[in-house]
Parts: C-alpha cells; structure tokens; sequence
C-alpha cells in the first residue's frame, strides 16, 4: 500500500474483547504475603486442636458443655477449621505452582485493570463518625468494670437481662442498619451496590429478629418441640441451634472481614482491586481497630481473663453490641462514599 504525500494516517489500535481489556495481556506479581498465608494455615491445622483450645480458654465453654449437642458440635466445628486451614494451604500452594497461568486469565487481568483509587480512599477515611465504636468501647469498660459500685443490682438487672437494654439496644441498632441499607436501595445508582445494599438489609434485619429471638418474650409465644430439642436456650431463633456454632461462625467472620481485610487491602493491591471490582462494602482503618477490639477483647480468654466483670453481665452480649456499633458506621460508610462517587461521575461527565 503506497501513502502518497499530505494523506491522514491514524495508528492501528488493538481490538477491543468483551471485557473491554483489550488483546495485550499484563503480566501480573504473585504476592509474597501468600507465603505468609500458607505457614499460618498450615500452623493453625497442625496445632489447634481442642485440648489446645480449651488450654487456651478459647472454646472451653462449648467444648467441655455437659450438653452432649453443644459439645459434639463445638468439637466438629474445630475439626473443620482444621480442614479448611490445610485445604486453604492447599490451594495456595496451587496457585502459586500455576501462577505463571493463572496472571493471565480473564478475571485476573480484570482484577489488574481494576482502579482500586476508591478503596485506597476509604481505607483512610478520617471522620468523627469513625470513632462512634471508641465511644462505645468505654462506654462498655466503664460499665463492666464499675457498674458494681455505680449501680443497684436492680439497675443492673435491667440492663443484663435478657430483652434487657442491651439486647434491646443491639436489636435496635441491627434494625436501624437494616432500614438505613433498604431507604437508600432506590437511590444506587449501580446493581453492584443494589445488591450488597439488598444483602445487608436482609442480613441485619435477620440479625435484629434473631437478637430478640422474634418478639418471643415480648409477645408471649412458646418454642416449638421441634425447636426446643435443638436449641441450646430453648429459645426461637436458628443462632443457639447446634450449641453455639453460629456465635462463633459469626465473630470470626466479623474479624476477618471488618478487622483483617481492610489491613490486607492496605498492603495486597491485588486484593485492594478485587474488592473494588466487587463493589463490596469495606470498613477504614480506624473502623477496623473498631471491629477487632469488639470481636477479640470482650472474651473471658483475652482481655477479661485479667481484668474484673463487677457488672455481672454477659460478655457475649456486650461483643454484639459493639459489633452492631461497627456494623452501622460501616453501612453509613458506604452509602456516604457510595453517592460521592456518583456525584463525581455526574460531574465528569458534565464537564
């Protein structure tokens, strides 16, 4: 082909695919933390065993329960924790041998192409909203550690009871999330957010009913046999079914989600753009030291196994109410971050 002289010519540009990532493919660097990673799985399989634990304090309850249920199911539940660490090591180790394959897969490459500007900002999100979970957590020090001589065992029995204002006020707070995550679904602008948004509103509210056990005390019904054989408390609610699996499903998962995963984040780019591709809601720094003070200090095997409880309550009680505090703040967190960006979109597009 002869380009004669003063003719425009325009570079030939590489095919679009579906994904819009084009044909050129980026090399990407496995993470080194994935090292890391393996040797603490396999750890965690190897030496938590049930002795250890109950050495520990940590499961002792469940696991020397005269409930023969409570303790059957407390002992399966380290046995596949173990399982999960050794096959969690298992497919890193895997990945890690097929890694010069895997980096160049669709999603991988989609992952890379990802901006994870946004996360970064959250991450280091500086407000006085932040702190709601420091004002909680003193709160509850002062409660627990003076209450015995600030308050009358009446005070007291009120606020510990069951329905008591704590529960009440972990219902409350659970069902505020719930309602806050479903007032705002018809103001997302993407199905990402839609849906997360339809998650936690359907998952708090759960959490709200289950906190009450459904209005049972309140409105006066009794627990089915069914229910009762199950049911640790003889309460209606599906969390105290099989022991107490569900409680302590539900604070590992508030660890590593709301305490771990931001940190990761902060330091696996890889893992920073993934969840900026999810859209998945992810609590700041500061929000994260919130949720990992209230999952992992008010237990009587860490901070409570040396310092004194004058208040008589429960300390699980206290853990979910702190948790319903992180767990609001993150909700707000992510419908406020969520309509900025959609204000920035509209505003570069004006432009």
């Amino acid at each position: 082909m002869v380009i004669m002289k003063g003719e425009l010519t325009t570079p030939l540009k590489k095919p679009l695919d579906k994904k819009g990532l084009g044909n050129s493919k980026v090399a990407i660097p496995l993470p080194v933390e994935i090292w890391i990673f393996i040797v603490l799985a396999l750890l965690a399989a190897l030496f938590m065993t049930p002795s250890l634990l109950i050495k520990a304090g940590i499961m002792k309850f469940s696991l020397q329960s005269a409930d023969e249920l409570t303790a059957s199911m407390a002992l399966w539940t380290v046995h596949f924790a173990r399982l999960f660490c050794l096959l969690a090591a298992f497919v890193m180790l895997i990945t890690i041998c097929y890694w010069r394959r895997i980096q160049f897969c669709s999603l991988c490459q989609r992952i890379q192409a990802t901006s994870d500007e946004h996360i970064q900002n959250v991450l280091r999100k500086k407000d006085y909203l932040s702190y709601l979970w420091l004002a909680s957590v003193l709160i509850a020090f002062v409660y627990i550690f003076l209450s015995g001589s600030l308050f009358s065992e009446r005070v007291r029995r009120l606020v510990n009871k069951e329905d008591g204002v704590i529960e009440s006020l972990t219902a409350l707070l659970f069902f505020l999330a719930s309602c806050i995550s479903a007032l705002n679904l018809r103001r997302a602008t993407s199905r990402r957010t839609r849906i997360w948004l339809i998650l936690m509103a359907l998952g708090f509210f759960a959490c709200s009913g289950e906190e009450i056990s459904w209005g049972q005390r309140i409105l006066g019904y009794g627990t089915p046999d069914s229910v009762m054989a199950l049911n640790v408390q003889g309460e209606f609610n599906i969390h105290n079914m099989f022991g107490y699996v569900s409680d302590h499903v539900f604070i590992m998962s508030v660890f590593a989600v709301g305490c771990l995963l931001p940190f990761l984040c902060l330091r696996i780019g890889l893992l920073s753009k993934l969840i900026a591709l999810l859209g998945m809601p992810l609590a700041s720094i500061r929000l994260a030291v919130g949720f990992g003070i209230a999952s992992l200090a008010f237990h009587t095997w860490s901070l409570f196994r040396f310092l004194p409880n004058t208040s008589g309550v429960r300390l699980p009680e206290v853990r979910e109410l702190l948790v319903s505090v992180c767990l609001l703040v993150l909700v707000v967190d992510f419908i406020s971050w969520q309509e900025k960006n959609s204000a920035q979109d509209v505003a570069v597009e004006h432009d």
